[in-house]
């Protein structure tokens, strides 16, 4: 059930990216403006998920695998985001 939830998040969040890119009548910088604050919305969630699977016992690696990153790059990314959040 969680996975089904996980799913419908997802679709909401493309849903959310097509309505900015179908709005007529905007110019390109504000649909820019909106596309960047959904982005550091998306940013700030993915963080939090990566703090999560740290905190559940995940490393480096597995982190870097689920991102597509090695396991330096994820470490990279986000060790120093979240240790100056004081997550970490």
């Amino acid at each position: 059930m969680p996975e089904r939830a996980l799913a419908k998040a997802g679709n909401a969040a493309w849903s959310a990216i097509d309505a900015v890119r179908l709005v007529e009548g905007v110019s390109a910088l504000q649909r820019l403006r909106e596309l960047t604050t959904l982005a550091d919305q998306l940013e700030a969630v993915r963080s939090q998920a990566v703090q999560d699977a740290l905190d559940a016992g995940e490393t480096w690696a597995s982190i870097g695998d689920a991102t597509g990153l090695s396991k330096p790059g994820a470490h990279r990314r986000w060790a120093a985001q979240l240790r100056a959040r004081r997550l970490l």
